[in-house]
């Protein structure tokens, strides 16, 4: 019996370009939109496969009109066993919330909302190329809850341009009062093509040193755990049984397939990104041979090496017995240096699963490194 996997569907439209966003989008007319949801379903028909999970993102999957998305999301129940599918996510950007948007979500079976929230700070707003009001966030989020959608995750930046501690614990504040299911928090990460990266290079604004980053990851870390929020992934907050199902897979190193221009895949040792020209994105699916930006095949070393990676993010780590039963070698003898780290208190093996101690988490990254 064929084990069910995640799907993951980009829409790569934007009402407009945030000043620090780097993925995939274009801003898009409605032709463009009717055509590019056509080519979804029939890439969708090509990949069917059993599902536990369904992530719509983006780009902004709230961007699109409310004909082409009820399209898209009548398609994904007609086809897909809904029945079986344990969560179902789309990304939503504040503005596009209304009675409308949501009796579409909730009639088409979707059952998790994420929220670009970042802050709600006006000044560092302005930076991103943002703008989230508190009271409008409420009043739409009160929406959603009272419409039976209450699995809602919001998303936090941290460490955005001359940010300071106070302002951070004001969002934190914020965000705790929304009582939200989820919380996924990300420190400002600065790519060379986007808006902000060139304001950086004009000397426009400092970022957050090693020491204010590491002061605002543990503020969050606190105020979050004494609130009923479990920290169950290095950057990922949830109220208990409210982990993310999906991207839990991206974390166990399961397998997910790929629809969309510029979506990403992971099926049969397979490693893929999806061509990010629309032209070429609909010439594959008309060939039913998909045109691919990136594509690798993992052999069990990568596999190994990226179940250790992935699995480290996770808070209650990798399990020492499935790395065996999946790859039959011992964790420690694949990587020796595994050792090491425990004498030095960067790791621990609690339980039967190996750990990255609490008080290193902000490390991980060179932690990792030291394993591999």
């Amino acid at each position: 019996m064929m084990s069910k996997i995640g799907l993951y569907i980009h829409i790569p439209f934007c009402r407009k370009i945030c000043n620090y966003c780097d993925f995939y989008k274009r801003v898009s007319s409605n032709e463009i939109q009717d055509k590019y949801v056509d080519y979804l379903i029939k890439d969708l028909h090509l990949n069917l496969k059993p599902f536990k999970t369904i992530y719509i993102g983006g780009g902004t999957p709230s961007s699109l009109n409310l004909n082409n998305l009820n399209k898209l999301l009548n398609e994904i129940n007609r086809v897909v066993k809904i029945s079986e599918i344990e969560e179902f996510t789309i990304e939503v950007n504040p503005e596009d919330i209304n009675l409308e948007l949501v009796k579409c979500l909730k009639t088409n079976n979707v059952n998790r909302i994420s929220i670009g929230i970042q802050t709600f700070n006006e000044r560092l707003n302005k930076y991103l190329g943002r703008h989230s009001e508190y009271e409008d966030i409420k009043d739409k989020i009160k929406l959603l809850k009272d419409n039976g959608l209450s699995n809602i995750n919001l998303d936090l930046m941290y460490g955005i341009a001359n940010e300071s501690l106070d302002e951070l614990e004001s969002d934190i504040d914020k965000i705790l009062s929304l009582d939200v299911k989820h919380i996924s928090t990300y420190s400002l990460i600065l790519e060379e093509k986007t808006i902000l990266y060139h304001q950086y290079q004009k000397g426009l604004f400092k970022l957050a040193d090693e020491d204010l980053e590491r002061n605002m990851y543990d503020l969050i870390i606190d105020k979050l755990t004494k609130n009923n929020y479990i920290h169950y992934e290095t950057s990922n907050f949830s109220k208990p049984t409210y982990e993310s199902k999906h991207n839990n897979i991206y974390w166990s190193n399961e397998e997910y397939v790929g629809i969309g221009a510029g979506s990403s895949g992971y099926e049969n040792n397979y490693r893929y990104k999806n061509t990010t020209s629309l032209d070429e994105y609909y010439r594959g699916i008309d060939n039913k041979n998909k045109v691919f930006e990136e594509n690798e095949n993992i052999d069990l070393n990568t596999k190994m090496m990226e179940e250790i990676i992935l699995g480290l993010r996770k808070n209650n780590g990798v399990s020492v017995i499935k790395f065996y039963e999946k790859f039959n070698k011992d964790l420690l003898d694949v990587f020796p240096n595994i050792i090491d780290l425990i004498e030095q208190k960067f790791l621990i093996i609690e339980n039967n699963y190996l750990k990255i101690t609490k008080d290193n988490y902000y490390i991980s990254n060179a932690i990792l490194t030291k394993i591999i």
